[in-house]
């Protein structure tokens, strides 16, 4: 007989085994998560994304272009976008900001007031875009009080009820508030814009504050978290009041000046690198005598008469009661020469506390403008 070769049953299995393992492989490279196909349709989907995104680039400089105030407007975005509508057919809306969707491939587009555009996404990841702005994201000029006014942006329209703005304050800025306090706002309809007013009222200590902002879409159930800061907390200190009936001879908040020889008056929002010191032409004039409040002083050129300034970092805060405050200054009778006396910087006198201000620019006669 002739001898017949074969293979036998382990070399038979081994085989089947490592066939086994290279079409899985070679499957896995056809349809895995970072497969060929995959890859493929990523990169027609990016180039698709480029190509959308150019036609709008281009569609919205045209727009400004045709403005005659170069602007870009709804009207004239929509007019632009017209010319590819057969082939790419688009929704705009929006107001001030501006969203393109492409209808064919749901894709959303923002494009700014200057022509920017940016890639939204889907429509589902367009659900939960939220953007928060504040109207200055860092104060460092210190307040008594922080007003910070928050605009909220969504991509879709919501109602009140849809979404949850909540904030809180901190020290650390790298540490979120253990609690925050929910906030409201004024829209009555869907809206994609809606502004909050909150402030750091229950704060009294002095420091640098951070605002953390929480924006919740219901819907979606993403949260998206912003901070901003650092917001400045001046020491709750006060301007000392005034003599209650001063006289032109009379000494100007307790200092070594007589009223009838001060000609000028500037309040300051600074300190400007002034400090209490044994110098006679600087004191304190602040309730709790921190110096947080100073008065300082030097002599007008080629008179007898002098410039005082007061002044406290963030605009200096009144007393409750401001009788009197700037009564008989720069006095002079009739008689004597005649030089006018000014009053400026008003605008920086914080009389949010003040009740009273009986007689508080009484008997000066010399002056001549007086800025409310």
């Amino acid at each position: 007989m002739k001898k017949q070769n074969g293979i036998t049953l382990l070399a038979l299995v081994l085989t089947i085994i490592v066939l086994i393992i290279l079409a899985s492989i070679s499957i896995n490279m056809i349809t895995g998560d970072n497969s060929i196909i995959q890859n493929a349709i990523r990169a027609r989907e990016l180039s698709e994304i480029d190509n959308e995104k150019e036609q709008l680039e281009i569609a919205s400089t045209q727009a400004m272009s045709k403005d005659k105030y170069g602007d870009l407007r709804k009207e004239g975005l929509i007019s632009q976008l017209d010319r590819i509508r057969s082939q790419m057919p688009t929704d705009v809306t929006g107001d001030d900001t501006l969203y393109v969707e492409y209808t064919n491939s749901h894709r959303i587009y923002e494009v700014d007031t200057d022509g920017n555009v940016d890639y939204i996404g889907d429509i589902e990841t367009a659900k939960s875009v939220v953007r928060i702005k504040a109207n200055q994201e860092s104060n460092t000029i210190p307040q008594l009080v922080q007003e910070v006014t928050l605009t909220i942006s969504t991509v879709m329209e919501y109602a009140d009820d849809e979404i949850t703005i909540h904030y809180g304050w901190t020290t650390d800025e790298n540490a979120e508030p253990e609690e925050y306090d929910s906030a409201t706002t004024t829209e009555s309809e869907k809206t994609r814009n809606r502004t909050v007013n909150v402030s750091s009222s229950k704060f009294g200590s002095e420091g640098n504050y951070y605002l953390w902002v929480k924006v919740k879409v219901l819907e979606t159930g993403k949260e998206t978290t912003k901070k901003f800061g650092p917001y400045a907390i001046k020491e709750n200190t006060t301007l000392v009041a005034a003599e209650s009936s001063p006289s032109s001879t009379s000494k100007f908040l307790n200092g070594n000046l007589e009223r009838r020889q001060i000609k000028k008056i500037t309040i300051s929002n600074s300190l400007q690198g002034h400090a209490p010191t044994e110098d006679k032409t600087c004191w304190d004039v602040s309730t709790n005598q921190k110096g947080k409040i100073l008065a300082w002083y030097e002599q007008i050129e080629g008179t007898d008469y002098y410039a005082v300034t007061i002044g406290q970092n963030g605009g200096v805060v009144a007393n409750t009661n401001c009788s009197n405050l700037f009564g008989a200054i720069g006095y002079q009778s009739t008689s004597g020469e005649w030089t006018p006396t000014v009053i400026e910087g008003l605008n920086n006198l914080d009389t949010s506390k003040t009740s009273s201000m009986g007689s508080m620019f009484a008997n000066i006669n010399t002056l001549q403008n007086l800025d409310l």
